[in-house]
């Protein structure tokens, strides 16, 4: 693969994604920053302030950006994507988890429809050929009165060509993939509109009925041999999908089913386990 030409800056700004914008209300509050700490932080500190539904914070560079279980996210300037999306679904707050899946979805299937060969790694990757190109984080801030939003954020690796040497084995991006330049404000752009399509859904079913199939059809583990590790204890065992609220459905070498839902899994050929 020759080098590719990356064009850090030309490509990406508030008003290029706002010209984008095709959805009815995500995206159509738009954060612009250049530099943050955290656009999840951001997001959560907007939630004191009545923000409106839909709100996407997006930044060229995260100082701070972090994934699951507290792990950092590496978030250079001019390549990548980095935004959150702060909403305040009429649901309950114990199928909020439920999002993280239904995003993983949504962007999987924004970058399949570009002819990107992803896949989804339970519960948050987003995968490719068993290297990781995109992370999700969903949080709750929880108000006074009981009222909450949800705060997604997502991470994609983009134009992207060197890595740190501790995620060279495990990490991926579009441009490393494709052998291309993508542009980030049509890329953003056209996930939002899908991400839109799929809450939409989401949050008019409350649980993943509407898009079972599909996801399990892009499902990384599913059919692999996994390791399921809960604070109880780790087990063994082969992942044969999700069910309607999310949970993985792991069966165990006794052939008991598991329905796993927080714990850490590990998908054989996928980040090393093997």
């Amino acid at each position: 693969m020759g080098r590719i030409e990356i064009n850090h800056s030309a490509d990406f700004s508030a008003e290029r994604i706002r010209q984008g914008i095709a959805g009815q209300w995500l995206g159509r509050n738009l954060i612009w920053k250049e530099t943050t700490e955290s656009t999840n932080r951001d997001a959560a500190l907007l939630a004191g302030e009545k923000p409106v539904h839909g709100t996407v914070i997006v930044a060229d560079c995260q100082t701070g950006g972090k994934g699951r279980r507290g792990r950092s996210w590496t978030s250079p300037a001019g390549v990548n994507l980095y935004f959150s999306i702060l909403m305040k679904p009429e649901m309950e707050t114990d199928k909020i988890s439920t999002i993280t899946l239904v995003t993983a979805l949504a962007v999987a299937e924004a970058l399949r429809e570009k002819e990107v060969d992803v896949q989804i790694k339970w519960p948050n990757d987003i995968v490719i050929h068993g290297r990781k190109l995109a992370g999700i984080l969903t949080e709750l801030k929880l108000l006074e009165k009981k009222k909450a939003y949800v705060i997604t954020g997502i991470g994609i690796n983009v134009n992207q060509t060197e890595f740190p040497e501790d995620l060279q084995e495990n990490a991926v991006s579009l441009a490393l993939e494709t052998g291309r330049n993508w542009n980030r404000s049509i890329l953003l752009c056209d996930i939002l509109k899908r991400l839109e399509e799929r809450y939409d859904r989401f949050f008019e079913t409350g649980d993943l009925s509407f898009c079972l199939k599909e996801y399990e059809a892009l499902l990384a583990n599913r059919g692999r041999n996994v390791m399921v590790m809960e604070p109880s204890g780790a087990y063994a065992g082969v992942a044969l999908g999700i069910d309607e609220r999310g949970r993985l459905l792991v069966q165990r070498e006794d052939g008991t089913v598991a329905s796993v839902y927080a714990g850490e899994v590990s998908v054989r050929g996928i980040y090393g386990y093997v």
